[in-house]
């Protein structure tokens, strides 16, 4: 995972594919810096406006990001929030309740 941490990093300026970013930031959360960290969610702002408003997986994905670090970055949130919902309708119970588990 350290290996792939470092790949993200390296080519985190290059990288437009939200959906695919926000799975690794997930995955390597335990393994990067503070510094990281940032530049993960200033990222994650600037791409978080290319992506659909029915990905709610993405949305999820970065919820989880910042739990996992303890980064409690509310603009961020907010943008997930309005996800979660405009997608109530189209979203199963055990949906719901992944996401309400994210928010714990």
């Amino acid at each position: 995972m350290g290996k792939i941490a470092d790949i993200v990093h390296r080519n985190l300026e290059t990288t437009q594919d939200l959906s695919s970013l926000s799975v690794l930031m997930v995955n390597i959360s335990s393994l990067i810096s503070r510094h990281f960290q940032q530049q993960l969610v200033n990222k994650t702002e600037l791409l978080f406006d290319t992506i659909d408003s029915s990905e709610v997986n993405v949305a999820k994905s970065i919820a989880k990001f910042l739990r996992n670090v303890r980064y409690r970055y509310q603009p961020l949130l907010e943008r997930c929030n309005n996800v979660f919902l405009s997608n109530v309708d189209h979203l199963d119970l055990d949906s719901i309740s992944k996401i309400l588990s994210v928010y714990k």
